[in-house]
Formats: C-alpha cells, structure tokens, sequence
C-alpha cells in the first residue's frame, strides 16, 4: 500500500477511533517501512523506473482491505498483469425481489 493511501482514514465515534491510529502504523510497517528496512527503497514504490510489482484490492482504503479482506483484483509483476480475479458477486432474494450488493461502504458525495 501506498504511503499516502494511509492518511485517508474515516473517524468513527467512540472507542474504535482510538484504534484507528495504530493501523496506518501497521501498515506504514508491513510495506514502505518495511522495504525501508530491508534496503529496498529504492525499488519500492509507485514511480517511473521502479519494478512495478503490485497488488490491487477491490477496497477504496487501505482500512477497508482489512475489514473486507477483498480479493486481490489485479497481482501486477514487472508492471505486467500475471493475475486477474472477478469480484464475487452477493445476491439477495427476499420476498421475491432479487438485489445485488456490495459490502464496501457507500460512496460520499
């Protein structure tokens, strides 16, 4: 995940809000960070001339690959697509009605 990709934390109410501080930490931990330690820097990120390896989630925040842990939409190696995946589909029928949802939240507007 990219660094910036880490500051876009919603605020809930209440006690989760104290948490929500740790996680861009974790992550910040597990990925730049991580590379950082490991002397890789230089070839990790999202930038011309770096390797291009990466994974896309189906998740409009970091946060939220961790609530919904989605499948990994696209696994992208030397800035090649090696691994495409379709997101499940859930359908609910009740009383005769059909409707296709989504666990992601709602989009702001």
């Amino acid at each position: 995940m990219h660094e910036a990709g880490l500051r876009k934390l919603e605020r809930p109410a209440g006690d989760e809000a104290k948490h929500l501080d740790e996680i861009p930490e974790m992550l910040a931990c597990a990925t730049w960070r991580g590379a950082k330690t490991l002397g890789l820097e230089d070839e990790y990120g999202i930038e011309e001339g770096k390797p291009a390896h990466l994974v896309v989630f189906d998740a409009p925040t970091p946060v939220e690959v961790l609530r919904l842990q989605p499948v990994r939409r696209w696994v992208i190696r030397s800035g090649r697509v090696i691994a495409e995946t379709t997101p499940p589909a859930t359908r609910l029928f009740h009383e005769g009605r059909e409707e296709t949802i989504t666990f992601a939240p709602p989009e702001r507007s």
